[in-house]
């Protein structure tokens, strides 16, 4: 069974929120656990997060590298998917 975090920044009812339900589905359900972390667009600090896989929704920007080195090194075993 896979775990895989998506990472959020932007809450509104587009694309990506609404895409994320999909995950909901209990054939999905089956197969793996989903689960939404907030973060804050301002953050530096990546969450340490005992997933295998981690799904980075943010905006790239220089601004987030940052941000994501942190991610790599607070998460060294997750495969990560920007």
């Amino acid at each position: 069974m896979i775990s895989v975090a998506q990472l959020l920044d932007d809450f509104g009812m587009g694309g990506v929120t609404r895409a994320l339900t999909m995950f909901d589905e209990p054939r999905l359900r089956a197969h793996g656990t989903s689960l939404v972390v907030p973060i804050k667009s301002s953050e530096m600090l990546a969450p340490s997060l005992q997933v295998d896989l981690i799904v980075n929704h943010t905006a790239l920007s220089w601004k987030r590298l940052v941000f994501l080195a942190s991610l790599r090194a607070r998460n060294p075993s997750a495969r990560i998917a920007c």
